[in-house]
């Protein structure tokens, strides 16, 4: 089994980071959307461990 903050050459160091990016990137898109001016990006929301 794979430990989900285990570096691995990607963009983003962890598996973890990698999902955060994504999920925050879908919640930006859909705020904008939905005309909020300021959408909130999570990985500022989020601090690394």
């Amino acid at each position: 089994m794979t430990n989900r903050n285990q570096p691995l050459v990607s963009s983003f160091p962890s598996i973890a980071e990698t999902v955060l990016h994504i999920v925050a990137a879908e919640q930006v898109w859909y705020e904008r959307l939905m005309n909020i001016e300021n959408p909130n990006w999570l990985p500022f929301t989020f601090q690394r461990r």
